[in-house]
């Protein structure tokens, strides 16, 4: 059989299809009117002197990467979620992230981060660090 793409990065699926009403499937689960209802912007986010904060997300996952708790040949261990929180307003513009979760268990289905990193065995090891520079 073979697995869907929905379950690759499957928490950033789900934010994909809240905002853009687009199933996994690929089609449309919403229709909208003349506006535009999921139009979204950070440029407001980026204003300095507001005391403006946000979380940077990064998802990654290496299919096959099979453990003893995750042995579907496959998909094998799930995504892992990567996060930071920007501080618009701070000096340093360096970040960086920290492992904050997994796209396991029900996130195939909900879309929901799982936080018990435990079963997670190489999969910890697909990177050395995430860092992200924002420029003022």
């Amino acid at each position: 059989y073979k697995t869907q793409r929905s379950h690759i990065l499957p928490l950033w699926r789900h934010r994909y299809t809240l905002l853009s009403g687009i199933t996994p499937s690929g089609e449309v689960d919403a229709v909208s009117g003349a506006t535009e209802s999921h139009r979204f912007a950070l440029d407001p986010y980026l204003e300095a002197g507001k005391g403006n904060e946000f979380v940077l997300c990064v998802e990654i996952n290496a299919p096959g990467d099979t453990n003893n708790e995750f042995s579907d040949s496959l998909l094998g261990q799930p995504s892992l979620l990567y996060t930071c929180l920007v501080e618009v307003d701070r000096v340093e513009p360096y970040y960086l992230f920290e492992l904050t979760g997994h796209g396991g268990g029900d996130a195939l289905e909900t879309g929901n981060v799982q936080y018990d990193l435990e079963m997670i065995g190489s999969a910890k090891k697909m990177k050395d660090l995430f860092l992200a520079k924002i420029e003022g």
